[in-house]
């Protein structure tokens, strides 16, 4: 790093998340944004200039930012099955790694780009941004206090109607498309941060489009060596209330929009006849757009000579991986080997 007061990032990619992210460090006063790579130089300067990022180099190929001396770390922001050859490019010319979630196309390819990161020592992270949001830091706060007591189930879904015209790559198996990779992944990266467990049985349902194959809606059912079950749904044909409900024997606890929260509610549940009701909130406001806190916690673990955080290690992502893995299995989806 340039000195120890600035992290300075190097894009990969131009689509709308790098938008997002991009706009989240522009927002920070201690990163800054030096180069922008894509497919092409125009691409990237093109991205520079709608996202009005100041004094930033605009790239033709990702080697050429990778090897850039002004780039600490590369934020990955390319399309799945692009994620392990990016990392490889970065890990190549010594730069830290943010890449964005789903870390890879499956469990191998998620083992790899770890232990690359090891033996080179550097930095790795997969950008599941949602934990790192003040509302679900404070919720994991609670569930390892015991507030709401012993907790029995976990449910959480997030459901949008996609756009099948204008986003050809959410319904491409060999892009990584459908339910499970694009939006199914935060309930289950979710349930394991909250629980701070993994499943030892998983099994899941799907609706195939018969068309392309893509899992359309998806649903999970888990359960836990200490007798813990959780439920999770998916979908990119429909709406969901994108809501996380954590059940315990002393209380329940709500997360609205968990993926980029606003507030958690704790409810007593009461006696059996009772209406539950709310007893402590908790509230957080963006200082950008949500992105923030993980380039901050990023930012905060280099500085501290870490190669990962704590709240989204290699080995998270790998467990994850490897439960989209069985998955897709069960459902006889075989993209991405």
């Amino acid at each position: 790093m340039s000195n120890q007061t600035l992290l300075r990032w190097g894009i990969m990619g131009a689509g709308n998340i790098a938008k997002m992210f991009s706009q989240a460090l522009l927002a920070l006063d201690d990163h800054r944004i030096t180069a922008v790579g894509s497919r092409s130089r125009e691409r990237a300067a093109d991205f520079i200039e709608q996202q009005k990022i100041p004094d930033a180099v605009a790239c033709g190929s990702y080697e050429e930012l990778a090897s850039r001396e002004d780039v600490d770390i590369v934020y990955i922001a390319t399309i799945h099955p692009q994620h392990l050859a990016c990392a490889k490019v970065a890990f190549a010319a010594g730069k830290h790694v943010l890449v964005e979630k789903p870390i890879a196309m499956n469990a191998d390819e998620a083992r790899e780009m770890v232990d690359l990161a090891k033996e080179k020592e550097l930095f790795l992270m997969e950008g599941m941004w949602c934990r790192f949001h003040p509302v679900n830091q404070k919720v994991k706060e609670w569930i390892r206090s015991g507030r709401i007591g012993e907790i029995n189930m976990f449910e959480a879904n997030y459901g949008f109607v996609g756009d099948p015209e204008n986003d050809l790559r959410l319904y491409n198996l060999e892009l990584g498309g459908g339910a499970l990779l694009d939006v199914g992944i935060y309930p289950l990266s979710m349930a394991a941060f909250y629980l701070d467990q993994q499943p030892v049985q998983l099994t899941g349902y799907a609706n195939l489009d018969p068309t392309s194959g893509v899992d359309l809606d998806m649903v999970t059912m888990a359960s836990y060596a200490d007798g813990m079950l959780a439920k999770t749904g998916a979908s990119v044909i429909q709406k969901y209330d994108n809501a996380a409900r954590i059940y315990g024997s002393e209380g329940m606890i709500v997360v609205p929009s968990f993926i980029h929260p606003e507030r958690a509610e704790i409810y007593d549940l009461g006696e059996e006849e009772d209406e539950p009701w709310v007893v402590e909130t908790f509230t957080a406001s963006d200082i950008c757009n949500g992105f923030e806190f993980e380039a901050m916690a990023v930012k905060e673990a280099i500085l501290a000579g870490q190669t990962t955080c704590e709240d989204m290690t290699g080995a998270d992502s790998v467990e994850i991986m490897g439960q989209v893995d069985s998955l897709f299995k069960e459902w006889g989806i075989t993209f991405g080997k």
